[in-house]
């Protein structure tokens, strides 16, 4: 076999096999890391500097991704153990949702596989304009016309924020002040901001995916009692603060924190809550029984 058939191989092999992966990454740091260093060997080979751009999920259409850098690491980067869990989810539970909103579209790839799994309406946000022409290439060459983007910021409401781009890596760019400490060269500028509840449908249940960068308690704590008996919240967890705080909140409002570090499980805790993308996903939601309907 080449190479990059024995990359594709082990792609699907990991995603295949990914809830007793879970449970293995969870045991042990360096569990953790084995399996997360095969995954990017292997999605180098397909997607990295120079390569094809192409790979594949089972169940989904196959997915152009060409390489990208945003300074000291790269689009392979951002296909991840934890992004390959999520991509299970849009698929799984499609059918439970009649939009999905992604904030912190980046250039696409988590609109990609919400379109792949099935999603007709899908919007995109993302307020750093240096996207904007990748992520328009990114649906074309995947022949995707269903997604609206939106170069807006999320917040809690609407009006205008300063962004800070991190030039050395610009996957961490956001709204000044949610972040407690940033690294390298910056680049500043005003964007438009808009409360997500402008975009949540009423008598329409909707699939949020959120990865906002530090903002994700305020943006978690906007969202009204009625709204979040409509809608569901994948999200990654910046810092200590906004775990305590979105954690707090849940309980307060009777909402339900599932982790991906917990293999799924609720949290019941708030030092069983992830305080960075390093510690996996979370879902929020109002329905207790989330997984049990196909468990």
């Amino acid at each position: 076999m080449e190479s990059d058939e024995i990359s594709q191989e082990i792609i699907s092999y990991i995603y295949s096999n990914r809830e007793e992966l879970n449970a293995f990454r969870n045991e042990q740091p360096q569990n953790r890391k084995l399996i997360d260093n095969v995954l990017n060997l292997a999605f180098q080979e397909l997607i990295g500097d120079g390569k094809v751009g192409k790979f594949e999920l089972p169940g989904f259409k196959s997915l152009f991704f060409p390489f990208y850098s945003y300074g000291n690491v790269s689009s392979v980067d951002t296909v991840n153990f934890s992004e390959l869990m999520l991509f299970s989810f849009y698929i799984t539970f499609r059918d439970r949702y009649d939009y999905a909103l992604d904030l912190g579209a980046n250039i696409g790839l988590h609109s990609l596989m919400l379109s792949r799994a099935g999603f007709d309406s899908i919007v995109a946000f993302e307020p750093d304009l240096e996207y904007r022409e990748r992520f328009n290439r990114n649906m074309a060459v995947n022949e995707v016309a269903n997604i609206e983007l939106q170069n807006i910021a999320i917040s809690d409401t609407d009006g205008e924020a300063t962004f800070v781009r991190l030039l050395g890596n610009t996957t961490g760019s956001h709204i000044s002040g949610s972040k407690q400490s940033i690294y390298g060269e910056t680049k500043d500028f005003k964007v438009k901001t808009i409360s997500v509840e402008n975009y949540i449908k009423a008598n329409r249940r909707g699939l949020i995916k959120m990865d906002i960068e530090g903002s994700e308690s305020k943006v978690i704590r906007s969202i009204s009692p009625a709204s979040w008996k409509s809608v569901d919240v994948f999200l990654e967890v910046g810092s200590e603060p906004n775990a305590r705080e979105i954690f707090d909140f849940c309980k307060e409002n009777s909402l339900t924190i599932f982790a991906e570090r917990l293999n799924w499980s609720q949290v019941a805790q708030s030092n069983q809550m992830p305080t960075s993308w390093k510690d996996g996903s979370l879902l929020v939601t109002f329905d207790k029984n989330y997984f049990e309907k196909v468990r």
